[in-house]
């Protein structure tokens, strides 16, 4: 069984695509929310990894990534402090984009 320090050893975010990352971060909150109790010693290395993928810029798995950390926020509690930096960074990430159809009444 392979530690969970050295898999970002392993995959190193710049060599494995999108879709990958997305799935990882996805399997990342589900194993936060069903198996919080055994991950507790992991608990910087994961969020860890989430935040460094909700921090890349250009990347389509921000989504997963923000789900990842909320999800740990939740299960670990984590302090006011890095809940307020997440909120912040999501927050100031967030492009809302208004495509209405041509044709749209208003």
């Amino acid at each position: 069984m392979i530690p969970v320090r050295s898999l970002s050893h392993l995959l190193p975010a710049a060599t494995y695509g999108e879709a990958l990352q997305a799935g990882l971060l996805q399997l990342a909150g589900s194993l936060i929310r069903l198996a919080q109790p055994q991950l507790i010693e992991h608990r910087k290395e994961l969020l860890s990894f989430g935040w460094n993928h909700l921090k890349r810029d250009g990347s389509s798995c921000k989504y997963h990534a923000f789900l990842a950390v909320a999800r740990f926020l939740v299960a670990f509690h984590a302090p006011e402090k890095i809940t307020l930096q997440v909120r912040l960074h999501a927050c100031s990430s967030l492009s809302f984009q208004v495509h209405l159809p041509r044709h749209a009444t208003v």
